[in-house]
């Protein structure tokens, strides 16, 4: 199996293939080598709308409703695709989000929606109070991606799941960005009424595993794009006679690169066939670590064999490193993760530690 894709567990549908190449083929079109990026929290309009008449913001909903089944597959590979694309779009968000929605019985928001999440928030940055004439919201939101042109924000907690219409009363979005220059932005509320509720504490441990496996797999594709340009890239320059990859420092970057990126795709096939099961979570925090190491590392050994050319604006190198930078570092800490899988392994030590190891796939 190639390092390059995440193929759906054996018996899935045919149609996640489909999925597959149909994403690849349009995203690349859309989105070519010489494209580049426009003002940050621009959504070019006629992307957005080609990606949701084609119904790729419900690749999370349930068949019946338009979307690929309960499983997590196709969502993971959109948003693998979005990573390798560097798709300028809140497509992955809003795709979790409506998601979970599905999942919660909540109505959906109007068709063509942006959406965005906030996992795990409720009790923490937020306070969701209860009165007379319906649930409200009081705190701050921070970094939630795309709030900007979003029209609600599914948000998670203790409580459940909650459904809030950022175009409303009591609500303000301050702009910010991050390091890739990608829309992240703190929403703070004060008494904003809640438009829905699911009081199911295990939905929103759902939109925050999921939230976390998407980021992996983002960053999942832009390792492989990463590392094409580099191989690319130390191919074709040539030094004192030879080309780059010829030399010996430069073929172990590009070796290390390739490590690093088949040890995230193990992991992440692991994590998402794992995902609703016992061994989920575990999977999930190993995952997180092993993708955030490697997105360091990675990117550093991009840069290394590029040289200065690939810290430029004009070159598509740093559209992926900065993503990758920027991705290790949300939904999920990678500190805590490494603290969490250490707490596991002792309480597993002796033979249970390598039982601990071993994959345990389960239906996604």
């Amino acid at each position: 199996m190639a390092a390059e894709e995440i193929t759906a567990p054996a018996g899935a549908d045919e149609e996640l293939q489909l999925l597959r190449g149909v994403l690849g083929e349009a995203m690349a079109a859309r989105f070519p080598a010489d494209w580049e990026p426009g003002a940050p929290g621009d959504i070019d309009a006629d992307a957005w709308a080609e990606a949701t008449e084609l119904g790729w913001d419900q690749v999370a909903l349930p068949e019946d409703q338009g979307g690929f089944g309960s499983g997590i597959v196709a969502l993971m590979t959109l948003a693998e695709m979005a990573g390798r694309h560097r798709l300028p779009l809140p497509l992955v968000e809003t795709a979790l989000a409506r998601g979970i929605l599905a999942a919660a019985g909540i109505e959906q928001p109007e068709p063509g929606a942006v959406l965005t999440v906030a996992p795990l928030l409720l009790d923490s940055s937020l306070a969701l109070t209860s009165a007379p004439s319906g649930l409200f919201l009081n705190g701050t939101a921070r970094r939630l991606p795309w709030a900007r042109a979003a029209s609600h924000a599914v948000v998670g907690g203790s409580e459940g799941v909650v459904l809030a219409d950022l175009r409303s009363d009591g609500i303000r979005v301050v702009p910010s960005e991050s390091l890739a220059r990608e829309p992240r932005d703190d929403v703070r509320f004060d008494g904003a009424q809640v438009v829905a509720h699911a009081a199911d504490p295990a939905l929103a441990e759902d939109l925050a595993a999921r939230a976390g496996l998407v980021r992996c797999a983002q960053i999942h594709g832009a390792l492989v794009a990463a590392l094409a340009l580099t191989r690319e890239h130390t191919a074709s320059r040539r030094q004192f006679g030879r080309t780059l990859d010829s030399f010996q420092m430069v073929g172990a970057h590009l070796a290390q690169m390739a490590a690093h990126l088949a040890l995230v795709e193990a992991s992440l096939r692991d994590a998402t066939a794992a995902h609703g099961g016992p061994a989920g979570p575990t999977a999930r925090t190993a995952l997180k670590v092993i993708a955030a190491e490697a997105a360091g590392a990675a990117a550093r050994s991009a840069h290394q064999c590029h040289g200065a050319i690939g810290v430029t604006a004009e070159y598509r190198l740093g559209h992926y490193t900065t993503r990758l930078w920027s991705w290790r570092e949300e939904f999920g800490d990678e500190f805590e993760a490494r603290a969490a899988l250490g707490r596991e392994a002792l309480r597993a030590a002796g033979p249970g530690l390598w039982a601990l190891s071993e994959p345990r796939l389960e239906a996604a």
